[in-house]
Order: structure tokens, then C-alpha cells, then sequence
């Protein structure tokens, strides 16, 4: 369980500089909000510059949920298993699993178990 759960720092890590700031999608909507205030020959190319960014943005935070997601429920899933053979760490296994519920309690479209 201690890998799995290395694993959520790495996939974080991995994609931490795609995920951007706050001020970052600030910066973005302040820029499509002036976009719309003029009309010139540049706003097309200037339009699919910014939905790039944007959608580069998006793409990042949906991949990285779907990931952690995918890792929550290996973690779910391990958790039930470690317990099998160790009556003793059941209370543990619990709390781990009740932590993996909350975390999951959103479904998202990927997800074909939605109701935990």
C-alpha cells in the first residue's frame, strides 16, 4: 500500500508545471475577456492560441483526476486484501477505506462505479 500511495506523489510531480496557478487562469481570462471587447484581423489566431493554453490546462487537471482516481481505487482495493490474513489490522483497513470513499465520493464520467 506504501507504493500505491507513492504513486499519487508521482503522478502530481508529474504533472504539476501543466496544472498551472490560479493567477495563471486569471491571466487566461483576462486576456478572452479583452479578446471580445475588439474586433481585429489577430483575434482568430489569438483565439486558438489561448483555447490551446486553456485546453492544455484542462487536459492536465482532467488527466491527473483520472489518474488519482485509478490509484484510489488500487489503494481501496489493496486495503481489502492486506486485511485478509491480519485480523489485527482491520480497524486500519477500515479507516483507509472509509478515507478512499471520501476521496471518491464524485464520480466523473470515466468512472463505471459511480455509487460506492
Amino acid at each position: 500500500m506504501e507504493a500505491i500511495t507513492e504513486e499519487i506523489l508521482q503522478e502530481y510531480d508529474r504533472q504539476k508545471e501543466n496544472l498551472k496557478t490560479l493567477d495563471y487562469a486569471d491571466e487566461l481570462a483576462r486576456k478572452t475577456k479583452a479578446l471580445t471587447q475588439k474586433k481585429a484581423p489577430q483575434n482568430l489566431p489569438a483565439f486558438l492560441d489561448l483555447g490551446e493554453k486553456w485546453r492544455g490546462m484542462g487536459g492536465a487537471q482532467d488527466d491527473l483526476v483520472e489518474k488519482l482516481h485509478r490509484i484510489t481505487r488500487k489503494l481501496f482495493q489493496e486495503a481489502g486484501y492486506s486485511c485478509v490474513n491480519q485480523p489485527q489490522a482491520v480497524e486500519i483497513v477500515e479507516e483507509i477505506r472509509r478515507r478512499c470513499r471520501r476521496c471518491l465520493r464524485n464520480p466523473d464520467g470515466f468512472e463505471i462505479w459511480p455509487d460506492y
